[in-house]
């Protein structure tokens, strides 16, 4: 397999470029090359059209879903008082029914 070019990309990581025909000619060694983690960059002419590198590893949503609910605290946040006055605000229209709003579409 013929690797055209070592270029720097903009994170000080060498990637590798190729043609297009490269590409095709030598698809399992490039396979090969992105799974031991190299990217590749796939030029045609003198334009890069592709990159080709690892896939990352696929979470279900499910599982991601539960590693994000682990991460919310269980308790209520912590006080704050710099926010005293909105909080109690907050909290007594919350218990007085005279103080919440009304639906304006019930009337």
């Amino acid at each position: 397999m013929s690797i055209a070019i070592a270029q720097k990309s903009d994170n000080l990581i060498f990637m590798k470029e190729m043609t297009v025909t490269e590409v095709a000619r030598n698809f399992s060694a490039v396979i090969d090359a992105v799974e031991a983690g190299e990217e590749i960059l796939v030029r045609r002419g003198k334009v890069v059209v592709a990159r080709i590198q690892p896939a990352k590893t696929h979470v279900p949503n499910g599982a991601a879903l539960i590693e994000a609910l682990k991460k919310i605290p269980a308790s209520e946040p912590a006080y704050d008082p710099a926010v005293k006055d909105v909080w109690d605000e907050v909290i007594a229209m919350r218990n007085d029914p005279i103080n919440v709003p009304k639906d304006p579409w019930q009337e």
